[in-house]
């Protein structure tokens, strides 16, 4: 028996729709990414004096420490040492990877140090 796209049992029928135009996925790309963007939590002032205290550590004794950082599709996680504090800008300067990175306060979710 010769199979063709009238043939009952088969998908031939419909293969010609499985083609979708470039368009079509890009618009089913953007709605994914759409879809997976993440609202930044807010902290409470303990959980501030806590990353605070961590951060100072860092800058004082030069202890590399692990930085968590906001992003709206997926948080980052660098590991180095805080360089410099500008409490006018809010942003600290971090070392990581030998280079230096400009980082805001208000993008910091987390610091931890990188030994634990």
């Amino acid at each position: 028996m010769k199979i063709n796209k009238l043939t009952s049992g088969y998908n031939l029928r419909w293969e010609s729709s499985r083609v979708m135009l470039p368009e079509h996925v890009e618009a089913l790309h953007t709605y994914r990414r759409q879809s997976q963007k993440q609202a930044k939590p807010e902290m409470d002032q303990q959980t501030l004096d806590e990353l605070s205290s961590v951060i100072q550590a860092s800058y004082h004794k030069r202890k590399p420490v692990r930085l968590t950082v906001f992003d709206t599709y997926e948080n980052k996680q660098i590991v180095g040492v805080v360089t410099s504090i500008d409490r006018v800008l809010e942003k600290l300067k971090f070392e990581h990877d030998q280079e230096f990175e400009w980082i805001h306060f208000n993008v910091i979710m987390d610091v931890s140090y990188a030994d634990e």
